[in-house]
């Protein structure tokens, strides 16, 4: 059959529950500590500014799409801070201004409202979510072929 190019593995780590409050209990959360991958993370779990709530989640499937699409993430900095800080304050170019291949204009604003500044600005559902993408057209159908072509082009170096 050859090489898989393309396969979904799903992870859970927990970092969010819905319906939880942010706590200032220190054996819950650390007054100035954060927890999650600074590349994924929404910038309520870094301000701390609203409840932490599964649109959390959907604003880091936001920022996967984004590098899925350019290969690259969301916010570049030197450090995870600033990295942090990108998502706090900075409005992300659309992915298709930073990749070589087409993406329709909707796949653009779908994935610049997963990564909204505020959760209420976002899908509020991953159902939500899953509707709008389906309702893009798709010119061409993604095959193998053309992801080994992606992934000859953006995959992580060593």
């Amino acid at each position: 059959m050859g090489i898989l190019y393309d396969y979904v593995k799903v992870l859970d780590f927990g970092l969010v529950k819905p319906g939880k409050e942010v706590s200032d209990d220190p054996t819950i959360s650390m007054e100035g500590t954060a927890t999650g991958t600074p590349a994924y993370m929404a910038p309520e779990m870094i301000t701390k500014a609203h409840a932490i709530d599964p649109r959390a989640d959907l604003y880091s499937l936001g920022c996967v799409g984004y590098w899925l699409l350019t290969g690259r993430p969301l916010f570049e900095s030197g450090t995870a801070f600033g990295i942090m800080a990108e998502h706090v304050k900075t409005e992300p170019p659309p992915p298709s201004q930073r990749t070589e291949i087409p993406i329709p204009a909707e796949l653009d604003r779908i994935l610049l409202r997963c990564v909204a500044k505020n959760p209420d600005d976002r899908f509020q559902s991953a159902r939500e979510l899953a509707e709008a993408l389906a309702a893009v057209p798709v010119p061409e159908p993604w095959t193998n072929a053309r992801a080994e072509q992606w992934w000859k082009l953006h995959a992580p170096r060593s």
